[in-house]
């Protein structure tokens, strides 16, 4: 039986997610997990974007090396975040943005309107094999049973981190309603559909670099702050800060499954040509055989035909005397 390796792909007409900080918000959880806001008026449903954008909510700190104080991941930045205890200017480079950016991403494609069904063996086995037992455990949790997947940091040689990630969308502030979120004129628009209120936010300059990042909703990352360099700097938040990482097109761990299932068909069709091909043989073979049978069962009653037909004539001849 022929069988077909493909990702069980169940595109959700909605999604709820949480009106006060737009995580998803699992079902039958009566409190986010994030903001811990009371989910009894605070549910809203979202429809999925008509575009290849995908979001992910963050909030994490990272521990300072000089006094050992936690500092907020606040914004998508190369140049380290400054210790709001001792001022010192810390170093957070892309060795630890890496498995951030990727998670993040992971968890904004896998885990939303996308995810894949919970019936898909063949994909969660080959996300068992690529990612571990656990990280597929806490994978399939978000949106079931939780609603955030933490990455840490744990290395020696690094800064170590928390940072908790989840999928959902951004709301407004002030309506706690879903923003309608496009891209126009080189930037990233989100806007309001009840109050209008809308801002606009820089892209990305260099996205295959980022792993898909393809822009970051935060105060940071504001298209006019990126225009007006006069703009006096934010102020250092003592506690960690919510902010979106929005990514375009699939992630790399979906385009590494989907490379396997397909490999996996192709095997597949391989090892089909090839029992089709013997199949094939075997039947010419088998037609061949018969063939010879009946060529030499012709052959022996010919012979028995001939050599009765001379016995009878020399019978024959013998009883004429």
């Amino acid at each position: 039986m022929e069988r077909n390796f493909r990702m069980l792909r169940v595109m959700k007409d909605r999604m709820e997610i949480c009106g006060s900080c737009g995580t998803i918000a699992p079902p039958g959880k009566y409190q986010c997990a994030q903001c811990h806001a009371l989910f009894d008026s605070n549910r809203v449903e979202v429809s999925p974007p008509d575009n290849e954008l995908s979001y992910a909510r963050l909030i994490g700190n990272f521990v300072c090396r000089r006094c050992g104080e936690n500092i907020a991941i606040s914004h998508f930045t190369l140049e380290g975040f400054q210790c709001p205890v001792c001022n010192s200017q810390e170093r957070f480079d892309w060795a630890l943005w890496e498995d951030i950016v990727k998670y993040a991403h992971n968890v904004a494609d896998l885990c939303g309107f996308d995810q894949p069904d919970a019936t898909d063996t063949v994909f969660w086995q080959t996300f068992r094999e690529r990612e571990g037992e656990d990280v597929l455990r806490r994978f399939r949790a978000i949106g079931r049973n939780s609603a955030a997947y933490t990455i840490t940091n744990r290395r020696p040689h690094l800064a170590q981190y928390n940072v908790d990630v989840s999928p959902g969308n951004p709301v407004c502030e002030n309506c706690h309603l879903p923003l309608a979120i496009r891209v126009d004129d080189g930037t990233l628009v989100t806007q309001c559909g009840e109050c209008g209120e809308f801002q606009e936010y820089e892209l990305m300059s260099n996205i295959e670099d980022y792993l898909f990042l393809f822009a970051c909703i935060s105060p940071w990352h504001l298209a006019e702050r990126s225009k007006d360099d006069s703009r006096p700097t934010l102020p250092v938040p003592d506690s960690p800060t919510p902010w979106w990482m929005v990514f375009q097109g699939p992630s790399v761990l979906r385009q590494k499954i989907d490379r396997t299932l397909r490999r996996l068909n192709e095997e597949t069709a391989r090892n089909n040509q090839r029992i089709e091909r013997r199949k094939v043989a075997a039947h010419a073979r088998h037609h061949r055989m018969k063939i010879r049978a009946r060529k030499r069962a012709a052959v022996i009653l010919l012979t028995v035909g001939v050599s009765t037909a001379a016995i009878t004539s020399v019978v024959l001849h013998f009883l004429n005397f």
